[in-house]
């Protein structure tokens, strides 16, 4: 991943044959019944096409799709995985954050683990608590 001012990714792009998505994560905050569909051409310019230019040689650094997306994100930026602070039978689980799709197949092990046994003995769950200092907005 590129350690520039934005978070990049890529992953294949099986909807466009022949393409890779690149994008980053990031953006302003939005009203879902509001917000632009129009993706920020500015923004793919300013940190994806360097990004491009840098780390694949050969390619057009133009690019061929552009989509605009939302997603929720918590305080921290990480998921949550816990029971609900007073009814223990509800449990919360959010791996949104951007970059949750990615871990779905853990994230639900977890949750399935913590709805049929109470705990996951696999997985630290200390950095997804719901109460961690974190997660407490100002």
């Amino acid at each position: 991943f590129y350690d520039g001012p934005k978070f990049i990714y890529g992953c294949p792009a099986k909807d466009y044959p022949g393409l890779i998505k690149i994008g980053f994560h990031g953006g302003p905050d939005c009203d879902p019944d509001t917000r632009s569909l129009k993706p920020g051409f500015e923004e793919l310019d300013k940190h994806v096409t360097p990004f491009v230019q840098e780390y694949f040689s050969g390619v057009n650094t133009s690019p061929s799709i552009a989509e605009a997306c939302m997603y929720t994100v918590s305080p921290d930026g990480d998921f949550v995985m816990d029971f609900h602070p007073e009814t223990k039978n509800i449990i919360i689980g959010s791996s949104c954050s951007g970059h949750g799709f990615k871990m779905a197949p853990i994230v639900g092990k977890i949750l399935a683990d913590l709805a049929i046994s109470g705990e996951c003995l696999d997985i630290p769950l200390a950095p997804f608590k719901l109460d961690r200092a974190s997660m407490r907005v100002l």
